[in-house]
């Protein structure tokens, strides 16, 4: 719940959180802590994609889906943590193409459209660095 104080930290500090990307979100399963940091106006990170050991991908789809369908779609952003030489494919890790070839399908199969996943990927992340 480490958002939520750094939410009111940037708040006090007048921050515009329209302009702010909380990391990690995907680590927390609980759609209840990511509703309350959409409605805030942050951008919610699922950076951690295909790490399984801490939550299913399973489990973030189901939360990027009811976020779609509560109407956050606009302030979801998608990527990867690799952070170690285990991680790449050469290493026996997911590798860098496991966003696009496991995950998105895994979108798709959900049934989100794939304008909805082009936000996720393209213009949220676009808006969020303010790149026209």
């Amino acid at each position: 719940m480490l958002a939520l104080d750094q939410i009111k930290i940037l708040e006090k500090k007048g921050v515009d959180l329209t302009a702010v990307l909380i990391g990690h979100m995907d680590l927390n399963p609980d759609l209840d802590y990511h509703l309350r940091v959409a409605g805030k106006g942050c951008y919610l990170g699922f950076d951690t994609i295909g790490k399984t050991d801490y939550q299913p991908d399973a489990s973030r789809v189901c939360l990027i889906k009811e976020l779609v369908a509560r109407g956050h779609e606009n302030q979801i952003v998608l990527s990867l943590d690799l952070t170690r030489k285990s991680h790449l494919k050469k290493h026996g890790g997911i590798g860098y193409s496991y966003l696009v070839d496991t995950f998105l399908p895994l979108l798709e199969e959900a049934e989100l459209k794939e304008e909805t996943i082009n936000k996720f990927l393209v213009d949220n992340p676009r808006k969020l660095l303010s790149i026209p």
